[in-house]
């Protein structure tokens, strides 16, 4: 089981691939510059994983909030 921190980016989604590249990348540097941190990604539209699908499941001990989007 897997203790550390975790930080899910939550981005909104797009059917242009450059969007979640980007996001990627963000997620990518955000790990590197805190290496104890696990960092995710979930997206609410267009991308996989949803926020609902992350590996996250569910809120990680010790998080402060936990939200999510119903979208129709």
């Amino acid at each position: 089981m897997n203790h550390r921190p975790v930080l899910l980016v939550i981005a909104h989604g797009s059917c242009d691939p450059r969007h979640a590249a980007t996001v990627q990348a963000l997620v990518r540097r955000a790990g590197a510059l805190r290496p104890g941190l696990r960092v995710e990604t979930a997206f609410l539209d267009f991308n996989l994983p949803s926020v609902t699908g992350s590996s996250t499941g569910s809120p990680p001990r010790g998080y402060g909030t936990w939200w999510r989007c119903r979208c129709s």
